[in-house]
């Protein structure tokens, strides 16, 4: 049996490993998640950053929730192995949002740029939670590396 230390300090631990998970989640939820990785590198040395694809590490955010491989099949979200060029909500082992479903929307380069700039208001009611990506430059990145992985590039 613990003694009241004992539990006040496991207590401790359980609510400082809570919040730092909470805070590791928001971060994939951030803009700059991949720059804060990237600047981490960077502090290691040169030496030790590899050359990075832009759009892998744009991805870095979407893989919480999103697997690009045509094999991993959906997670959180839905997979987003072949999305260039699919019907939006319409995948056939993926739920989604009436609101995605009937929206209509063709995933063009475009129209994945508008929605990965702010989902919520592209397609609202999505359940996609995700505030988006303000840097065009970075979006574009993002759609290359899906685009390349539909054509059966290297993810």
């Amino acid at each position: 049996m613990l003694s009241v230390d004992g539990d006040n300090a496991m207590r401790h631990r359980f609510w400082t490993l809570c919040a730092l998970s909470a805070a590791f989640a928001l971060a994939a939820c951030s803009d700059q998640a991949g720059d804060t990785a990237l600047a981490a590198a960077e502090a290691q040395g040169s030496d030790a950053l590899p050359v990075a694809d832009p759009g892998k590490t744009a991805f870095l955010q979407c893989a919480a929730c999103h697997a690009v491989a045509p094999d991993e099949g959906a997670k959180v979200g839905p997979s987003l192995a072949g999305v260039v060029g699919r019907e939006a909500g319409r995948l056939d082992n993926y739920q989604f949002s009436n609101a995605m479903a009937e929206s209509g929307l063709v995933w063009t380069r475009e129209e994945l740029d508008a929605f990965i700039a702010a989902p919520m208001v592209r397609v609202p009611g999505t359940r996609m939670v995700f505030a988006g990506i303000a840097d065009a430059g970075r979006r574009q990145a993002l759609i290359d590396y899906l685009e390349r992985t539909d054509t059966g590039g290297q993810p």
